[in-house]
């Protein structure tokens, strides 16, 4: 069972006691200066305010060293670095590579310590000159497209001595040192060959995780370029490519997770379906889709380009990858809306990522021309959500709230993960029966839930406490801890409301932690080990979370 779109809890950080900030960088073509009006895009089109860092794409390789593209990009990187006067904690980043590029030119300079060096002391130069805060290598992929074996160590020794020689560029200088971020594959074989994922972690600031194209019109079948989990209907291999799995991938091999940051396209990926009939995932198509009117690139559609030519496309929701596409006649295009990039947001907070890396900006409705919903619609969605107001959020169009579906979702409540150790098992029992009483308060709270739960409690018959809830017309409904069990939650504001009300009075209470209870101190000791199998936690270990760091100010909040 797997996400529906309109059921999401998630554990937000609280405005009364803490600020908690999200880095968004966000990408500037140099080419996009090229499309014609209205979509055509230049320095001026930024709005600094929107993002934490702009990175500059790209620059190449000429002689091991840092070169130009365009015959107009030292004006433009003027115009980028002009932008700090308006937001004076924006960073500017210069990234060098790109698809275009390949690896053939990296692999050659990154082979040897004298050509290493070389492209080091060109990079800080450059850098320094054109008013950049750091360097971002684009290099994809090592290994591969041109590359060579070796490439795996020699990339983790040039990510090694531009930081070191960064450091003592700083020192010498009293600069602020320069930020040095990488470009990162989803892929796993190409993370597995390419990179020694926790070595370069040490070495950078930041990691760009490209988490989108997982899927395009090159596969002869329709699929989502960017889905946030697995649908339904996927497996084995197929369940791993979506955005979380590869995140937890990363993490997995040794990456830090607040230096990952989600790669999100603001452009949607389109194909030529063989029957119009058929239309679904996985449906079989004939090319890639019609070129957009600006971008003129087959399969490739900037989120304006959706708006102008496919106005009245029907709009299809999967409530378990939570994206979108849509159908249009023969053509078939996936990608992102305002809507699923909030979910994005809600998991990204949730999972203690550093941030997003948006491409890119001349993608979404910069100037509010084309799908009027004013001025970057997407962006603003992304930076509305990361401040986090604290409101009831919701989807628009949430489906018919039928007992099955209830009973269904319920169901998908996994109540903790395998202990560390079975000697916490009593500390995990009396803290369980106390989340579960809650449970039932909060669930008693909705006229809703009292027409579908007949009875909800624990058993302890293993040396891990369980959640039992039945159902009418379902039987007996039950979850074992390490199942692939989702986040469970409900889209009416009367479940959580109640307990919202109840929890904030005693946030703001400065002696609360003091004046706990025996119960409450178990429940906010007890360590919940977050389980690689489920992409997000459960309402019941969201309420251990709760217990577990709310000295910081930590509220549950929908």
């Amino acid at each position: 069972m797997h996400l529906f779109s309109w059921i999401f809890c998630i554990v937000s950080f609280s405005v009364l006691r803490v600020s908690i900030s999200y880095h968004v960088m966000c990408v500037y073509t140099n080419w996009a200066q090229y499309r014609a009006e209205p979509a055509k895009f230049n320095p001026d089109h930024i709005d600094p305010l929107l993002c934490t860092h702009i990175m500059y794409a790209y620059a190449k390789l000429q002689g091991h060293q840092l070169s130009p593209v365009e015959w107009n990009d030292k004006a433009l990187y003027k115009s980028v670095a002009g932008l700090k006067a308006r937001n004076p904690g924006l960073k500017t980043i210069l990234a060098v590579g790109g698809w275009g590029m390949g690896s053939k030119d990296f692999s050659l300079m990154a082979a040897y310590r004298s050509t290493r060096r070389a492209f080091v002391d060109s990079a800080i130069k450059f850098l320094r000159v054109h008013d950049f805060d750091g360097l971002a290598i684009d290099w994809q992929y090592p290994t591969i497209r041109g590359g060579r074996k070796q490439d795996k160590k020699t990339f983790t020794l040039l990510l090694k001595e531009l930081r070191e020689e960064f450091n003592r560029e700083s020192n010498e200088t009293k600069n602020a040192r320069l930020l040095l971020v990488v470009g990162a594959a989803v892929d796993r074989s190409t993370v597995e060959d390419g990179y020694e994922v926790d070595l370069i972690s040490k070495e950078v600031d930041f990691i760009n995780v490209m988490a989108y194209d997982f899927h395009g019109p090159w596969e002869n079948k329709t699929g989502h370029p960017s889905p946030l989990f697995a649908r339904n209907s996927e497996r084995e291999g197929n369940r791993l490519q979506n955005v979380d799995e590869s995140l937890k991938y990363w993490v997995m091999k040794g990456a830090e997770p607040t230096k990952l940051l989600v790669g999100i396209s603001l452009y949607s990926r389109s194909f030529t379906l063989a029957n119009p009939n058929n239309h679904g995932y996985s449906a079989r198509t004939k090319s890639a889709g019609t070129s957009g009117m600006y971008t003129k690139t087959d399969g490739l559609l900037a989120s304006y380009e959706m708006c102008d030519q496919y106005p009245d496309a029907k709009r299809v929701w999967n409530g378990a990858s939570l994206v979108p596409y849509w159908i249009s006649g023969n053509q078939w295009i996936a990608g992102e809306d305002a809507e699923s990039l909030r979910n994005k947001v809600n998991w990204l907070r949730l999972s203690k990522y550093g941030g997003l890396t948006v491409w890119s900006l001349d993608m979404d409705d910069f100037n509010g021309q084309l799908c009027g919903k004013g001025y970057y619609p997407l962006l603003n969605a992304i930076k509305e959500r990361l401040e986090g107001p604290k409101q009831v959020w919701t989807t628009p169009n949430p489906p018919p709230r039928t007992t099955e579906m209830m009973s269904t979702m319920l169901s998908s409540m996994l109540l903790i993960d395998e202990m560390t150790s079975t000697t916490e098992s009593l500390a995990t029992t009396k803290a369980t029966r106390a989340v579960v009483k809650e449970i039932k308060k909060v669930l008693n709270s909705s006229s809703l839930f009292k027409e579908t739960i007949t009875k909800i409690g624990i058993t302890n018959t293993t040396s891990t406490p369980q959640l039992r809830i039945s159902a009418k017309n379902t039987g007996e409904l039950t979850e074992r801890p390490g199942t692939k069990a989702t986040i469970a939650s409900i889209e009416n504001k009367d479940f959580i409301k109640p307990w919202l009300e109840n929890r904030n009075t005693n946030i703001t209470n400065e002696n609360s932690v003091k004046n706990e209870t025996a119960t409450e101190s178990i429940q906010r000791k007890v360590t919940v080990k977050r389980s690689l199998q489920s992409p997000l936690p459960s309402v019941t270990k969201a309420v251990l979370r709760w217990f577990d760091l709310r000295d910081l100010g930590f509220g549950f909040v929908y």
